[in-house]
């Protein structure tokens, strides 16, 4: 090899480093040489910082497939950031997620305990049927209707209060018409506590279009009694919302000749959700 086959002094760049490859393979004969030479060029962005993945398609040469000139990028030994981003991303959100959903499910689970509403008792003070005209001009049956009913209202939540809507109720007679009604104002139901409620369930002048012989005094009335719950419960804040809703539906017989007297509603009651 002279000194013309490789340069001593190959010229270096900034950004692009050439190596000069020259391989002679010459028989055993004084007419006969073969050279060949290939180049490869490398581009060098910086491959010495630390940190640095260096990767094959960076590399660029000119005849390597078919010479099977190779190269050691030194993969292998190298990990790419990107790996470890994945790695810390997902290690972080498993913690988050522990950390944050995994309590706000348990206390949502927790907290869908039904509030209770437990009806005591209703007294009548006042029960009466006369004659009189309808909306329409008709003669018929006017029923008036002065009540009272006791509840209970209990919060059985752990974690939170309850806000409670206003509870319609409603009395009907034995042809499910409307004679009385009543309403209980909104409120807010502390965590394991519960009140005594009384409300008004009045109707006056009401027509029921019956005869007055139907009602006979000394006897026992059926009635029905109907109200329907809204409650909703918010756990931290607005994060975790339960809302409850019941129906209940009562059935009972008020006596004539008992006015003033409690009627116990404890076995005469059923709850539809």
């Amino acid at each position: 090899m002279t000194k013309g086959d490789c340069d001593k002094n190959p010229s270096h760049s900034s950004s692009t480093v050439s190596i000069k490859l020259e391989t002679t393979d010459s028989p055993r004969s004084d007419h006969s040489e073969y050279s060949e030479s290939s180049s490869i060029d490398i581009i060098d962005d910086g491959i010495n910082r630390p940190g640095y993945c260096r990767r094959p398609w960076r590399y660029q040469s000119s005849n390597v497939e078919e010479k099977g000139l190779g190269y050691d990028n030194g993969d292998d030994k190298c990990i790419c950031w990107g790996c470890h981003g994945i790695s810390s991303f997902c290690f972080y959100f498993s913690a988050v997620f522990a950390a944050v959903v995994i309590p706000l499910l348990v206390i949502w689970a927790v907290s869908r305990q039904k509030p209770d509403l437990f009806l005591e008792s209703i007294t009548f003070d006042r029960y009466s049927i006369e004659e009189g005209i309808d909306h329409y001009g008709f003669n018929t049956s006017m029923v008036t209707t002065n009540s009272s009913l006791k509840l209970t209202f209990t919060n059985t939540a752990t974690f939170s209060g309850i806000h409670v809507t206003s509870i319609p109720l409603e009395m009907k007679n034995y042809n499910q018409l409307p004679i009385a009604t009543g309403n209980i104002p909104n409120f807010y139901q502390r965590r394991k506590s519960a009140r005594s409620i009384d409300v008004k369930v009045e109707g006056s002048q009401i027509p029921v279009h019956i005869a007055p012989d139907d009602y006979v005094l000394g006897e026992s009335i059926p009635l029905t009694l109907n109200m329907i719950v809204n409650s909703k419960a918010n756990v931290l804040w607005i994060l975790v919302t339960h809302k409850f809703n019941m129906n209940i539906e009562c059935s009972l017989y008020m006596d004539t000749k008992k006015m003033g007297v409690p009627i116990p509603l404890t076995n005469t009651c059923k709850t539809f959700d």
